[in-house]
């Protein structure tokens, strides 16, 4: 009775060791999944921040600066514009209402055809072609007044 005992005794003992270890083994595999996950995701991050950086870097080459201001404005500086005055400021500040319609709460030097961009603003909501376009204005604005001297 006594052997017959030990052994049940030394079966059960196994059967919940290999338990032990299928449990260890699932919580080690998903352990290290979750590392992979974690190092996947840090890697994803560090390449959207370096491309972020690179982002920033070459707006900044272009002479271009986007800042926040209160009331959930934004507000663009270019440089880069005049060439005898590289580091000459030109500034915007838009915001957008509750109706999604584009007001120009600022802009200096004034653009002559500052209206105009912004009705084709509304009109498309093309934020990029609107930059682009009052870049070239405040260039020929800058070209003009020197011209001028």
């Amino acid at each position: 009775m006594r052997t017959e005992n030990a052994t049940i005794a030394h079966v059960t003992d196994a059967k919940l060791d290999a338990d032990a270890v299928r449990r260890r083994d699932g919580a080690r595999a998903k352990c290290m999944a979750a590392e992979e996950d974690l190092n996947a995701a840090a890697r994803s991050s560090e390449l959207e921040m370096e491309e972020q950086s690179r982002s920033i870097a070459f707006y900044r080459r272009l002479g271009l600066r986007f800042d926040c201001l209160e009331g959930e404005q934004l507000k663009l500086t270019f440089t880069q514009i005049d060439a005898a005055e590289p580091t000459r400021e030109f500034i915007i500040a838009v915001s957008v209402d509750d109706g999604d319609v584009y007001r120009v709460m600022q802009c200096a030097p004034e653009v002559e055809l500052l209206d105009a961009l912004v009705t084709e603003l509304n009109a498309t909501n093309n934020f990029s072609l609107f930059v682009q376009a009052l870049r070239r204005s405040f260039v020929a604005l800058a070209a003009a007044q020197v011209e001028e001297e």
